[in-house]
């Protein structure tokens, strides 16, 4: 086996005094040459335990220590460079300092010997070079630029020029062209404002020739229509009206005048700044069609006002028979909720018959009960008795009020009212009918619940839909026999359901449920109104009704109604 030792302190020499640090790396990462001495024997990587004793036992650096060279940040800046900052200790004024250096990193192997070589260029040289030639070129382009532009700015004031000494032959003839054939009067005035030149279409408005006026102030000619608009007769007062104006130009409203002739025109005046002298350019523009046809849309206003008028009063007379109707409409609405109710308390006279006889009969034999106690001097025994006779009292009148409430008449009260206390005053009222039909109803428990609407109507919906559930059940011929009444919740609406266990309803039912005088019961039970009326109630309180068939058999009917907020009924009263 041969070793060879190459001396590189030569070659380490000729990257002393570059613009760049040179780095030549072993197999292991390990710095052995490097235009840097204390970057000598520094790893650029991480070498494990194992390794570091595999490169001692070898005595390839003869006991010299491998430490890691200070590597604090690095970024893959393209495929084969990348950036890093390295620190560095550094003499400043005899003290040493620690100072971060960032270098833009490019290496490159050597195959034959499994070496790397690096090249770490500042990024400070590489910035102040960038920014150097961007100077460069900046200002290349920059003179560039100013060149060509002296030469297109010459270049263009030479043949703007001659465009304009071209252009002041053409215009002097283009604007006595202009004055001798443009349809607008056309009238010039010197300094002085005195009549200078006038064009063909002036003379055609007035059917004269104008000649004699050559020299004539101008309101020989013009006369405005305000009297107090004195048209300019001085250079004065031409100013000081251009200047309230804010420009120099003046424009009225009037007549010309000459020899009996008048013809409205609109004239304008204004100031012309000639190479050698003041002028100024009055011009005329006829108005006779344009007052001919104020005159016809000002008599056209006048004709719609009138038909305005006329047919506002029309209007009016509608409305009125139209609030009438509505009266109507409603008088007829409270009428059929009343018969509604009146029939569901016919169809449940007989139940309230035999809730208040068992009172009744309780009642008599309580009282006899109590004269035989008295007479014995058993007064303990005869103040129960009459005890019992008065809860009997209390309950029978309790019966006879909801009835009462039930029948009143009214319109629907929007305010806060409890869901709970809807359907127990539904249930009392018709408690005596279930019991009768030997119906169980069933009632979720009470959640609370606050709704907007009335508390009367809701009962009266709340009713006719228990009175529906026990009709469709007594029209079934199973034996179970069950109402469910339930409360559910959304976010802005309260919903109570009826549930029951009948036959369920139709697709011919389903379509027309809630049309007026439509039922479905059998012949001579029921008018047809109570679905029609409950869905008018719920619809006057912001609500829903609907109806569907449940899996299980049976049909159920849902009534959703808003949750009361004391905001909703704000802004009820406020619009």
């Amino acid at each position: 086996m041969a070793v060879v030792k190459v001396d590189l302190t030569q070659f380490e020499k000729r990257f002393a005094n570059q613009h760049y640090e040179f780095l030549l790396l072993d197999p292991d990462g390990i710095v052995f040459s490097s235009s840097r001495p204390n970057w000598l024997y520094r790893v650029l990587g991480e070498l494990s335990h194992l390794e570091l004793q595999r490169i001692a036992d070898s005595q390839r650096y003869f006991g010299q220590s491998i430490e890691k060279l200070a590597i604090v940040y690095q970024k893959p800046f393209d495929e084969k460079s990348q950036i890093i900052d390295v620190l560095e200790n550094t003499m400043t004024n005899g003290t040493e300092e620690l100072q971060r250096m960032s270098f833009l990193r490019m290496s490159r192997p050597i195959r034959l010997l499994d070496f790397k070589i690096s090249i770490l260029a500042p990024l400070k040289t590489i910035n102040e070079e960038i920014s150097l030639w961007r100077a460069i070129f900046a200002g290349g382009v920059t003179i560039t630029a100013l060149l060509f532009g002296l030469a297109m700015l010459r270049s263009r004031m030479l043949r703007e020029r001659s465009d304009a000494n071209e252009m002041t032959r053409h215009n002097q003839a283009y604007i006595r062209e202009v004055i001798q054939n443009t349809q607008a009067g056309l009238v010039t005035l010197d300094e002085h404002h005195k009549i200078e030149s006038f064009n063909p279409a002036v003379e055609k408005l007035v059917g004269q020739p104008l000649a004699p006026l050559v020299g004539q102030t101008l309101d020989t000619l013009f006369q405005p229509d305000e009297q107090s608009s004195v048209i300019t007769t001085s250079q004065d007062d031409f100013l000081d009206a251009a200047s309230d104006l804010g420009i120099k130009v003046l424009t009225r409203e009037g007549h010309l005048c000459y020899s009996n002739q008048s013809v409205p025109v609109e004239m304008t005046l204004c100031e012309m700044q000639l190479p050698n002298r003041r002028s100024y350019l009055v011009t005329f523009h006829d108005m006779t069609e344009r007052k001919r046809y104020e005159q016809d849309i000002t008599q056209a206003r006048i004709d719609l006002e009138e038909r305005v008028k006329e047919r506002t009063v029309e209007l009016q007379g509608a409305n009125t028979r139209l609030r009438q109707e509505i009266e109507e409409h409603k008088g007829t609405q409270r009428e059929l909720i009343q018969t509604a109710k009146l029939a569901v308390l016919g169809q449940l006279s007989a139940g309230l018959n035999h809730e208040l006889n068992q009172p009744l009969t309780a009642i008599r034999a309580f009282a006899g009960n109590g004269l035989k106690f008295l007479d014995r001097g058993q007064y303990e025994q005869a103040h129960a008795n009459l005890q019992h006779i008065s809860q009997l009292g209390h309950h029978m009148g309790d019966i006879i009020a909801r009835f009462k409430v039930f029948a009143r008449k009214g319109d629907v009260q929007q305010g806060p009212i409890a869901v709970q206390t809807a359907i127990v005053g539904a249930l009392k009222i018709m408690s005596p009918r279930y019991k009768e039909a030997n119906i169980e109803l069933i009632v979720g428990e009470d959640l609370g619940f606050i709704v907007n609407g009335d508390m009367v109507f809701l009962e009266q919906v709340l009713v006719n839909l228990l009175a529906n559930a026990a009709d469709a059940i007594a029209e079934d011929a199973t034996n179970e026999r069950r109402v469910l009444i339930e409360q559910k919740a959304t976010d802005a609406q309260i919903i109570i359901s009826v549930q029951d266990t009948g036959n369920g309803l139709s697709e011919e039912a389903t379509k027309h449920l809630f049309e007026p005088f439509f039922t479905s019961k059998s012949s001579g039970l029921g008018l047809g109104l109570g679905l029609s009326i409950s869905q008018r109630i719920v619809e006057a309180m912001g609500g829903q009704i609907s109806a569907q068939n449940r899996d299980s058999g049976g049909a159920e009917f849902c009534v959703r109604l808003p949750r009361f907020s004391p905001q909703s009924i704000i802004a009820k009263e406020e619009s």
